[in-house]
């Protein structure tokens, strides 16, 4: 009886979507600290990985090639979120398209909202979160105009 002998490559599974996917994950989880990563890189391979774990046991390179050819993929310039004007923020929140982590790092930056608050919460609940926060900054605007106003005419 001859035993066969296996080679490296005959022994490789193939790698499908859903590893690449679940590697790219915790990629973003590495480059999700402001102070050490990179906040944009992040959320490019949240993105790409969601993709690859929706498409399963679809061989990589296809699903990639797929995507690639719906030329849906956006990057965006950083934005600065500590010096967003209130107005701004607004137009941030009515966007549907922005992912709960792009939310996140408004609430974090701009409002002081801590992170892990948010995190355990749904994409509408942080968006009421941050429209409080927004709510509120402009009722201080109006309590420091009207004491200034008070202090003018006294």
């Amino acid at each position: 009886m001859k035993s066969k002998i296996l080679t490296s490559k005959s022994r490789r599974k193939q790698i499908t979507s859903a590893d690449v996917g679940r590697y790219l994950k915790h990629l973003a989880a590495l480059h999700r600290d402001p102070l050490t990563g990179n906040v944009a890189m992040s959320d490019a391979l949240q993105e790409i990985a969601s993709i690859l774990i929706a498409a399963k046991a679809v061989p990589a390179a296809k699903a990639i090639n797929e995507f690639m050819e719906q030329n849906k993929f956006d990057f965006e310039e950083e934005l600065d979120f500590q010096s967003l004007s209130l107005e701004k923020v607004r137009e941030i929140l009515a966007r549907t398209d922005l992912t709960k982590s792009d939310l996140i790092s408004v609430g974090t930056e701009r409002f002081g909202i801590a992170k892990s608050r948010m995190d355990r919460v749904s994409r509408d609940e942080i968006v009421k979160m941050i429209s409080s926060a927004v709510q509120h900054e402009e009722s201080l605007a109006i309590i420091s105009e009207e004491a200034q106003r008070q202090t003018r005419t006294s």
